[in-house]
């Protein structure tokens, strides 16, 4: 993403009949060392063009599954993204080196995606098996896109590598099969200090400490958010918020270096810190106790919960010392079920489109790593019920809408004002006790 050239026109005609050629050839990635490393030339070379700096309008930028740092030995994912609004197609090729300017960790190639290394029989400049750890590695797409978004896997190198530095070009062209200024070259870098690791610092999971993130209740069940407490769970605050995977449609399994698989699958992340981790339960059929592990760079913990088939709970929050459930007004915004500033209480007669967890299986099934882009059935869908204080709500229609969580829609009953007991049930399984509702006309 950086540099331009000057072209010797001595032999023009056939200068200007190659250039297409090779402009055209590049769309399945360009030679090794067009990053913009140090020393490296850059896809500028090529294009024709100079390296353009990146703005929020329209650039290149490199993101990281584990934020800022790396666990070593560790499998992560780079995310790649170029913006510029006049493109049509978009390339890039990145490159992972350590303070030696040697390669750090290892890249694995993906769908449109290729790693190759420098050496091949045309030189350095020419790709070449990557049969040598130490040689340096190359990654880039091997097929151009029209969308400038790529991700791919990296395993960091092992510990004591120190801080590495991501060098990544960016083509975004015009698509016209000529070297002009038209196609715009980007660069940017990404530094990733290690996470270090030490026995004082392993994570330690607290006990009867993984529960139902609504609830509370101890235990695990599919399609739930489960918080695990504990410390030395995260160097660090982080949210998934900025994750890489999203563009991609998934969830991302690794967050700040933290990660946590239940009997043996990865769970996706939202939080961290060093005394919570939330996550939601993978998909499983298992039952009874399984094995939670946590791992970070200080270690691993590994502990047993027991799993169930459901555990029904509603979204609530805490209000005098009570688990208060909250909703939302049907095709409103207006959240439904307290009487404090910004709720309000429900109304009989109101139609509430309440939100739940543990409800089981969905048809069709969707991944648990997965966003949910259209609304899944219950399979459960006849037996769920609301009620409040012991009076059913009249249920109108449920399905599975995002990751962890169930809509369910009900008309309020005709019930006098007051605070109330609110359970949810489902195939034979109910919520937990304490929870409560405000009705107020």
């Amino acid at each position: 993403m950086e540099r331009s050239r000057k072209i010797l026109l001595a032999k023009r005609g056939i200068v200007l009949l190659a250039i297409p050629a090779v402009v055209v050839a590049f769309s399945s990635g360009p030679p090794p060392a067009h990053t913009g490393a140090p020393g490296e030339q850059t896809c500028a070379e090529c294009h024709g063009t100079g390296v353009i700096a990146s703005t929020d309008a329209a650039g290149v930028k490199i993101t990281y599954s584990g934020g800022t740092a790396y666990t070593p030995g560790e499998k992560g994912t780079f995310t790649v993204t170029i913006t510029d609004s006049s493109a049509r197609l978009y390339g890039f090729e990145a490159s992972a080196r350590l303070s030696d300017d040697k390669m750090a960790g290892s890249f694995t190639a993906a769908s449109g995606i290729k790693v190759i290394c420098p050496g091949g029989p045309g030189g350095f400049g020419t790709p070449a098996p990557c049969t040598d750890a130490t040689v340096l590695q190359y990654i880039e797409h091997s097929a151009a896109r029209m969308a400038g978004s790529f991700s791919f896997d990296w395993t960091a190198p092992a510990a004591g590598s120190g801080s590495v530095r991501v060098f990544a070009a960016g083509n975004a062209a015009n698509g016209n099969g000529q070297a002009d200024p038209g196609d715009h070259i980007y660069t940017a870098n990404i530094t990733l200090t290690e996470a270090q690791a030490s026995g004082g610092n392993k994570p330690v999971i607290s006990s009867g400490a993984i529960v139902n993130a609504w609830s509370a209740q101890p235990g695990l069940a599919p399609n739930s958010w489960v918080t695990i407490y504990g410390s030395n769970l995260a160097a660090s605050n982080m949210t998934w918020d900025n994750a890489p995977e999203f563009a991609q449609g998934k969830l991302p399994t690794t967050l700040n270096g933290v990660s946590v698989t239940v009997n043996g699958k990865a769970a996706p992340i939202s939080f961290v810190s060093a005394g919570q981790v939330n996550m939601l339960v993978p998909d499983d059929t298992a039952t009874g106790d399984v094995q939670v592990v946590l791992k970070n760079a200080g270690g691993e913990a590994n502990v047993s919960a027991t799993r169930t088939t459901l555990m029904p709970s509603l979204n609530s929050i805490v209000l005098s010392g009570k688990n208060t459930v909250i909703g939302v007004l049907n095709g409103t915004t207006t959240l439904v079920g307290a009487d404090v500033t910004g709720i309000r209480p429900i109304r009989p007669g109101d139609t509430v489109q309440f939100y739940a967890m543990g409800l089981g299986p969905i048809n069709p099934a969707i991944p648990s790593d997965t966003l949910v882009k259209t609304p899944s059935a219950l399979v459960n869908a006849s037996s769920v019920a609301i009620r409040i204080n012991n009076i059913p709500v009249q249920i109108l229609g449920s399905a599975y809408v995002a990751a962890g969580e169930y809509q369910v829609n009900g008309v309020i009953p005709d019930i006098p004002d007051g605070s109330y007991p609110i359970k949810i049930e489902v195939a034979g399984s109910s919520s937990p006790d304490n929870i409560v509702i405000q009705v107020k006309r």
